[in-house]
């Protein structure tokens, strides 16, 4: 972006300056010459202390920072655990087994590397002692929790053989496993928490080493510049003793210099003394013109990097724009802030699921366009309505739509939420099959309860749900009737004061035996409950 200055901008200066001392000050340019070397040795050996420092504080910082680094990545590995352990609970999968016994192998070797880091600075300081205390009770807390959760492993294989598959049953029925499970999870979440503090330390310790180093360099500096600073007005003095004329064109060209350095670049100096000093003069002016150009290419470039800066900006927001398409804003900012994990258990949300009753039928009878643009203008209506009354739209599958509300933002009145996106349906529902001619109707069904949400995904994100809660909830869609709203009984139960609803008895579910169901059918108005 631009020419800095070279040695030909300044030893012009430098030779009209010792011919002006030589001519004039032979005898004073010998004691001068020696301030000026002992300016230079000073210079030096500041210059070797200031590495030295540098040095010495790499190498103190090393064991720091390795060991904040290993505690990061056994916090990493043991989240991953965490997340393989609770996936093996609810699916039973033997590969998460070994893949758990993998991520927690992971944490405990670099638990044994932070416990074999060698400190550079006082092995004996308090900060290094803790961490190492630290560092080996999480080795014992992570052993704990690997061997407890074999156990439990090992329980739930024994009960297989029984046909009792289920977790749930397991932990319900067995006390002596509910203390094991209570055991563990207390191991894993002392060791994640053993994790971060070894972490903060090492933090803490690198803050008090850096902070030491730079008071160091503080008082280096600040002693060199006053020696330096002293020497040079020595020499400046004893030279303004022996000459008037030298001093006063001196003293403007230091003039001229600091208003440059305020900021005054298009200050020159007009001295026609016919002598060196005129040459020193055309040199600064030079030198000066140079400077003027590269601020000049600086501010150009500053106002290029603001430019980028701008349209980085844009970038990002068309990004989140763009990423609040498929995930909820909550949750898409934790993922534009880092978070590479996110999963969150709720206890109360309310699922909804609605199914295009007739559209296998009519698929088989329109055109791929026709049925396109159909599901488009009906999501669309869904659409709609889940943002009129605050519910999360989660996703479509073919011609079944997924809706909550309670999550990710909890949310008291979710089922009446849910309730009135649902008796909104079915009236659009049903107008577009009269516009249209169309014989098709929706079938919804709802249940509430806790779930888990996360997002899966690296490249393409989705936002998902599972539990039981989401499975009931699929039930009672697909074992409702055309245009009703299917629901089970704690859904009638906490909304039977406020809603209308319709019994439909004792129904075999699938997965889930005799349920008692209802059927919505409509809102009491405020009215009608004073």
């Amino acid at each position: 972006m631009f020419e800095a200055l070279s040695l030909t901008d300044i030893l012009p200066a430098t030779r009209v300056f010792m011919r002006i001392r030589t001519t004039i000050f032979v005898k004073q340019l010998l004691g001068f010459g020696v301030i000026l070397l002992l300016t230079a040795l000073l210079a030096l050996a500041a210059y070797l202390s200031m590495n030295r420092i540098g040095m010495l504080a790499s190498d103190i910082l090393r064991g720091p920072v390795a060991a904040k680094h290993h505690a990061l990545l056994a916090e990493s590995y043991l989240q991953q655990a965490r997340t393989l352990e609770q996936r093996f609970l609810i699916h039973l999968d033997t590969d998460d087994v070994e893949m758990f016994k993998n991520a927690t192998d992971s944490a405990k070797s670099h638990v044994w590397l932070i416990l074999t880091t060698d400190s550079i600075g006082n092995p004996d300081h308090h900060h290094t002692i803790v961490m190492k205390r630290k560092a080996a009770e999480l080795e014992r807390s992570i052993a704990q929790y690997y061997q407890g959760f074999s156990d439990i492993v090992w329980e739930i294989s024994l009960r297989a053989e029984k046909r009792m598959v289920s977790f749930t049953d397991v932990l319900r029925s067995d006390t002596a496993i509910q203390h094991k499970y209570t055991a563990y999870t207390a191991k894993a979440e002392r060791s994640s928490v053993l994790a971060k503090e070894i972490s903060a330390i090492a933090e803490t310790e690198m803050l008090e080493v850096t902070e030491t180093m730079n008071t160091t360099r503080r008082q280096a500096i600040t002693t060199f510049l006053s020696l330096s600073a002293l020497i040079l007005l020595t020499g400046l003095g004893i030279s303004f003793v022996f000459s008037r004329r030298i001093s006063v064109s001196i003293k403007q060209i230091r003039d001229a210099a600091q208003q440059v350095a305020g900021g005054m670049r298009s200050m020159r100096l007009d001295i026609r003394s016919g002598d060196e000093l005129e040459d020193l003069a055309v040199s600064f002016n030079a030198m000066v013109t140079n400077l003027d150009q590269m601020f000049s290419d600086i501010e150009e470039m500053f106002v290029e990097l603001e430019d980028k800066s701008l349209e980085l900006a844009s970038t990002n927001e068309q990004n989140k724009r763009l990423l609040l398409n498929v995930l909820p804003e909550g949750i898409a900012d934790r993922l534009i802030a880092g978070e590479s994990l996110i999963a969150d258990e709720h206890q109360e949300a309310t699922i909804l699921f609605a199914d295009i009753v007739g559209f296998t039928r009519l698929s088989a009878q329109q055109s791929a366009v026709e049925i396109v643009q159909m599901l488009n203008w009906l999501f669309s209506i869904f659409d709609e309505l889940c943002e009129k009354n605050g519910v999360e739209k989660i996703k479509t599958i073919g011609d079944s739509y997924m809706a909550v509300c309670g999550i990710p933002a909890a949310r008291e009145d979710h089922l009446e939420a849910i309730a009135n996106l649902a008796l909104a349906m079915i009236p659009e529902i049903e107008g577009f099959a009269r516009l249209s001619g169309l014989p098709i109707a929706v079938r919804i069904g709802i249940h509430t309860g806790s779930v888990v949400a996360g997002v899966i995904g690296k490249r393409k994100f989705i936002y998902d749900l599972w539990g039981d809660t989401v499975n009931t909830a699929s039930r009672m869609e697909s074992s409702g009737e055309a245009n009703k709203i299917h629901v089970s009984e704690k859904v009638f139960s906490a909304l039977k004061s406020h809603y209308t609803f319709e019994e439909r008895g004792m129904i075999e579910v699938k997965s889930k035996g005799q349920m008692r169901t209802y059927f919505l059918t409509g809102n009491i108005s405020q009215e009608q409950r004073s």
